[in-house]
């Protein structure tokens, strides 16, 4: 499963490029995650929670950083695996920077993910809609802690995947059901969300919205 998409952080390319290197920061903004440390220079261990309905998941995994050009782009790859729903994942991400100005970037990641096991059998559609909704919650935390200077907000680290999973549910059926209305009355299809590969992303104002 391929996902892309982007988000803009009002401060410097270099400023973003070290934040990408502090494991601790970027831990405590990315949901969910904990015990994240530091292996090596270019290797990081930990763990990811995850509930969806009443299947728990802790994924103990790594990620290694396989390549990077300082300070424009940087390439992880990533796996994981939850012995209690004998679920696995791996990953292999891009993230690139770009300078719109001496103080705001734009962040454009790609993404080859791949999940088997119970968890793996709630669907595409369904994953790849909550894989949106958690890039909307690590934006918001990465602008909190750069742009606002004093970390993440509290609660920043821990995600309700319950809750998660059930807005992700009603975006998916929200978008299949009008692109299947619109063809039976002979529209042309709603276009699929940005953040489902469709296109790119910018955060502004606390959200995600697409850019041209």
């Amino acid at each position: 499963m391929k996902l892309e998409g982007a988000f803009e952080v009002a401060t410097p390319a270099s400023r973003l490029w070290d934040f990408l290197w502090d494991v601790e920061a970027l831990g405590a903004c990315l949901p969910g995650c904990e015990g994240v440390q530091r292996a090596d220079h270019k290797t990081f261990v930990g763990a990811v929670k995850a509930r969806v309905g009443p299947v728990q998941a802790t994924f103990q995994g790594k990620a290694a950083i396989t390549e990077s050009a300082p300070p424009n782009r940087i390439v992880l790859k990533a796996e994981g695996q939850d012995s209690r729903t004998a679920s696995r994942v791996r990953a292999t991400i891009e993230l690139s920077l770009r300078a719109l100005d001496a103080s705001h970037t734009r962040a454009g990641y790609q993404a080859d993910v791949a999940i088997v096991g119970r968890l793996g059998q709630f669907g595409d559609g369904i994953i790849r809609e909550t894989a949106g909704l958690l890039l909307e919650e690590f934006a918001a935390n990465v602008r909190a802690w750069l742009e606002g200077g004093e970390g993440p907000p509290p609660g920043a680290g821990e995600v309700n995947m319950l809750k998660l999973f059930r807005r992700a549910i009603a975006r998916w059926l929200t978008g299949g059901v009008g692109r299947w209305w619109s063809r039976l009355r002979g529209r042309p299809p709603v276009p699929p969300r940005p953040w489902l590969g469709s296109g790119s992303t910018s955060l502004k104002e606390g959200r995600l919205v697409g850019l041209p």
